[in-house]
């Protein structure tokens, strides 16, 4: 799911979109036979509940983006998969919503500070 754009508000309609596709997907067979049955109860779950929106779904292969995370690095790649682009899908990819805390930035554990021993003594010694 690509969002609008990456105000709160558009990237909250993006998280909802990525619930319900996943519930979607999670209550139906993933079985070969039935994946085109699940492309269109997707496509008439988001036309009925995001009529307003402008909702674009492309299905086959799709460019992937590069993901950077923590210090591994996941090149772009081209995927057989269904994206979803809401309105000029110029926010953040589906990557995000679908696993949000791939996205965040994981935290840094707070560094020391470099210290000297003999500037740590002169400073004890003369003060």
């Amino acid at each position: 799911v690509i969002a609008n754009s990456n105000t709160a508000k558009d990237q909250q309609i993006k998280q909802q979109i990525a619930l319900d596709v996943d519930e979607l997907m999670n209550d139906s067979s993933t079985e070969t036979s039935e994946k085109d049955e699940l492309i269109q109860k997707i496509q008439s779950y988001i036309e009925e509940n995001y009529a307003h929106l402008h909702i674009q779904m492309k299905i086959g292969d799709n460019l992937i983006p590069p993901k950077l995370l923590g210090h591994t690095f996941y090149p772009q790649h081209v995927k057989n998969s269904l994206v979803i682009v809401i309105g000029n899908g110029r926010g953040d990819n589906w990557f995000c919503s679908m696993f949000p805390m791939v996205c965040e930035d994981p935290e840094q554990p707070e560094k020391e500070k470099v210290r000297f021993k003999l500037i740590d003594w002169l400073k004890e010694k003369f003060s």
